[in-house]
């Protein structure tokens, strides 16, 4: 298993599990990473390896109260961008990269069930 973080959009609801913005989407994982929320809506749903990577990015957020969610799912599932080589692999430009590098990125596609997912954290 392994623990995510994530700073959940206002209208997600960790009771009704989490789904990305676009299931069927077929938005690459560069063009998700790069232009995240402002991009097309991808079938990505993008975590933090680290509950200070995600404070990090929740700093950036004007959204009040800011709430972080621990995520414990199988590792196999997930797109690991904190790994430099599947990093480089799969997002080539330097803007994707840094943000992936900066907050610890890590990918799960589609939907993640309510019950892998508690609260880590809320900020004010």
């Amino acid at each position: 298993m392994m623990c995510l973080y994530r700073l959940l959009r206002w209208n997600e609801n960790p009771e009704n599990g989490l789904l990305a913005k676009n299931p069927n989407s077929n938005v690459s994982v560069e063009e998700h990473v790069t232009n995240g929320s402002y991009g097309r809506a991808s079938r990505y749903i993008s975590c933090c390896k680290s509950l200070d990577a995600a404070r990090s990015f929740a700093s950036h957020s004007v959204t009040r109260p800011r709430i972080i969610v621990e995520i414990l799912i199988d590792a196999k599932t997930v797109i690991d961008l904190t790994d430099e080589e599947t990093r480089s692999i799969l997002v080539q430009n330097e803007t994707g990269r840094n943000y992936a590098r900066c907050f610890e990125e890590v990918l799960i596609e589609g939907y993640i069930p309510p019950e892998c997912i508690s609260i880590a954290q809320i900020i004010n």
